[in-house]
């Protein structure tokens, strides 16, 4: 059995995007909405506001985003549907009332939002989609649709998303000027690994940190894939000196974290 993947474009989000902010006023955004630390620098800063950003496969178009608009501010029926909704399975999916949320993607039929979790740059993200016949009631209305949790990243289309840590068995240290990655594919590649398909989409050295961001080239041409878990792929990245005490981040998110060490097999 294979799964199809549907990924938001970023021309339908521009689209959606200015009919949000046309109809709604922006309130002010919460705090993990602030832009990235100064290991980062400005640059980086300037270009995570500039491209798309993904939660989840979930592309968000970064002015949408920054304008923080709150989904209490959508039309009062559709406030109070998207409210029963969540009601109706216990709230266990929102943390707190629609003022909370950000709303990410709108749509007719679907509303995308947002909620801070208290590391910066984490979300819990869910989607309630509008149906012509509740399951329950046989009559219109909203229904939660997915509940998850996410960390908000940059979209590297065309390429796509994968996790990135430190190989356990070849840790850097202070006169490393090679670092050994495990890059894991996010999307559905039947369980085999992304060799020969991990690009370093950028680079950055400063004096205080070193920002890698890495994607993955997708399968060229059509082709189905299961989507178990794709093991880790050994990577190499050079720096252009060695590594001294500068700290390693993931710039593939929009506020870079540290890259962490892959857990050992077994532990």
């Amino acid at each position: 059995m294979t799964t199809t993947q549907k990924r938001w474009t970023r021309s339908g989000l521009a689209v959606v995007s200015a009919l949000l902010l046309a109809g709604c006023s922006g309130a002010p955004a919460p705090s993990s909405t602030a832009e990235p630390g100064s290991a980062a620098g400005a640059d980086s800063a300037s270009q995570a506001e500039a491209e798309a950003y993904e939660c989840n496969g979930r592309f968000i178009d970064p002015e949408t985003y920054h304008a923080g608009v709150r989904a209490d501010r959508l039309p009062e029926a559709d406030a109070a549907g998207i409210a029963a909704a969540v009601e109706d399975v216990g709230g266990a999916a929102m943390d707190g009332d629609l003022s909370a949320w950000i709303i990410a993607v709108q749509a007719t039929d679907s509303v995308t939002m947002l909620h801070p979790l208290e590391a910066e740059g984490d979300y819990e993200v869910v989607i309630v989609d509008r149906m012509d016949e509740l399951p329950a009631t046989g009559e219109p209305g909203w229904i939660l649709t997915s509940s998850a949790s996410c960390t908000l990243a940059l979209d590297p289309s065309p390429l796509t998303s994968a996790e990135v840590a430190l190989d356990p068995a070849a840790a850097p240290d202070a006169d490393s000027t090679r670092l050994a990655l495990l890059v894991t594919e996010r999307d559905c590649n039947s369980g085999r690994d992304a060799e020969g398909r991990i690009e370093v989409v950028s680079l950055e050295e400063t004096e205080d940190a070193v920002l890698i961001r890495v994607a993955v080239r997708p399968h060229e041409g059509e082709g189905a894939f299961t989507c178990q878990s794709n093991p880790p792929t050994p990577f190499t990245v050079e720096l252009s000196e060695p590594l001294g005490d500068r700290e390693l981040l993931d710039g593939s998110l929009v506020i870079p974290q540290p890259i962490p060490v892959q857990p050992e097999l077994g532990l």
